[in-house]
């Protein structure tokens, strides 16, 4: 049986928009808008969020802790 995983890749460091996915949109960041949407596709077993070893990034695995991802 095939599998279909989504990946979500997001980092802290930019040189324009240092920190994006941790920024508010509204009333959520925007990992958690991507991630919200994501999480609720239909056809999806597995989201992994990816990221970087950068310790900045950590913020990132702490953010999507409260969904259902895998953090790479």
């Amino acid at each position: 049986m095939t599998r279909v995983v989504a990946v979500v890749q997001a980092r802290m460091s930019s040189s324009r928009f240092s920190g994006k996915m941790l920024a508010r949109l509204g009333n959520k960041t925007l990992l958690e808008w991507v991630l919200t949407r994501v999480c609720d596709a239909k056809r999806l077993d597995q989201v992994v969020l990816a990221t970087s070893t950068s310790p900045d990034d950590d913020k990132l695995a702490d953010a999507a802790s409260g969904f259902k991802v895998k953090i790479l």
